[in-house]
């Protein structure tokens, strides 16, 4: 599943039968990376000394182009689909 969150694949490069659409959208792990890539890089500001293009990059674009980020909902969208999917699991797995 941890190659299906866009960590090791990004988005674009997945297959998009079976890896893509249903396994990328069940994946914790994509929110769990999205929500920490969207903490870190929300509203900030990268000098572009090495790289061809604008002296200045923003966070946004760094989310939306270099890791495909969905950008539609924010970090707490995020946190609480991981909230969703750990007491599924954990309740969803009690015996007795």
């Amino acid at each position: 599943m941890i190659l299906v969150d866009g960590f090791f694949r990004l988005l674009d490069d997945l297959p998009k039968p079976v890896f893509k659409y249903p396994l990328h959208e069940i994946a914790f792990h994509k929110y769990a990376f999205q929500g920490m890539f969207k903490n870190e890089f929300e509203g900030a500001v990268f000098s572009n000394d090495q790289a061809r293009g604008p002296p200045i990059i923003t966070g946004q674009v760094i989310l939306r182009v270099l890791w495909q980020a969905e950008m539609g909902y924010s970090k707490w969208v995020n946190l609480a689909r991981d909230g969703s999917h750990l007491s599924t699991y954990v309740f969803g797995n009690r015996q007795g």
